[in-house]
């Protein structure tokens, strides 16, 4: 409720107070940390958890954002899950007892320029976002941030689903995580391309798409898809026209044909972003319950 006096109500045209609604989620803080990330640079990000849990060891989830061009304001409301209602229920997870961060990674917007355009051309990279994140979990773990435990998962969509599995196939980042579920993301750059038509995302973040045949990239994540050895959910929408479905069923098939444990649903007439009630309740009870599963929450 101090954060803001209330949020529009679209269905019924008015301005909602906040007072009663707030209330539920009284128990969900956010710190913001600051921490180097590769080449010097200072990352921000937010660690959020749940108030109903003593200090102890707690497991970390890292979500990372889509975009990767977007704002992440780091507000308490962010993990009501309605504000952000098409992603997973934060709230459930916090409550469940884990710690939840979100990098704001070179990429996001809100930092200048030069810290939105930081990623062009290195994405997925050690020393450009991935770096970020890592080193941020890694502080966490040095200073014992909100009991921030060893243990640590990953999950996020669409640039953060490519970025969760990006993680899970990576030899130095997979060290650092155990467990992700990656929602409607990608592996190749030039196939993505190639299968919905945009020329725009290549050619503003990777190269030139007239390059045939394109050349080996280090962002693309397709053939190394044999390093994965933590479980992982994928999740995507068969009309998603960003990110084609066929590469999370891709991943899938690459795991379960090596044992590695994984489960992909994909939801019928959902497209980029996951809408309607059912849907998203869907959503939300699997990626509970895949890291309940994994990766459980410890020192509760």
């Amino acid at each position: 409720a101090a954060e803001f006096e209330g949020i529009w109500d679209e269905g019924a045209s008015r301005i909602a107070r906040l007072s009663d609604w707030s209330q539920a989620f009284e128990d969900i803080r956010v710190e913001v940390v600051e921490w180097e990330g590769p080449g010097g640079e200072t990352v921000r990000g937010g660690v959020y958890y749940s108030q109903n849990f003593e200090a102890g060891s707690r497991t970390l989830l890292v979500w990372v954002h889509g975009g990767p061009t977007c704002s992440w304001p780091v507000l308490r409301g962010n993990f009501s899950n309605d504000v952000r209602t098409g992603e997973p229920s934060f709230a459930a997870l916090l409550r469940a007892g884990y710690l939840v961060f979100v990098p704001l990674y070179r990429g996001t917007l809100g930092f200048g320029d030069h810290w939105s355009m930081g990623s062009i051309c290195s994405q997925g990279g050690l020393s450009s976002d991935l770096g970020d994140i890592l080193a941020g979990v890694a502080h966490l773990r040095a200073q014992r941030v909100c009991g921030c435990g060893p243990k640590a998962g990953v999950f996020g969509e669409s640039y953060g689903g490519y970025m969760t599995i990006k993680a899970l196939s990576d030899p130095e980042a997979a060290k650092v995580f155990q467990c992700g579920a990656s929602l409607y993301g990608y592996i190749n750059n030039r196939e993505t391309t190639l299968l919905t038509g945009d020329l725009t995302w290549e050619q503003e973040y990777v190269g030139p798409p007239a390059q045939w045949p394109p050349l080996p990239r280090a962002e693309d994540c397709h053939l190394d898809l044999g390093n994965i050895a933590s479980p992982l959910l994928l999740l995507h929408g068969d009309e998603d026209e960003c990110c084609p479905a066929c590469h999370s069923m891709m991943v899938h098939r690459a795991l379960r044909h090596r044992g590695v444990p994984t489960e992909l649903a994909v939801y019928p007439g959902q497209a980029h972003g996951f809408e309607g009630g059912r849907v998203q309740r869907d959503v939300h009870w699997r990626v509970l319950q895949w890291f309940l599963k994994y990766l459980p929450p410890t020192g509760n």
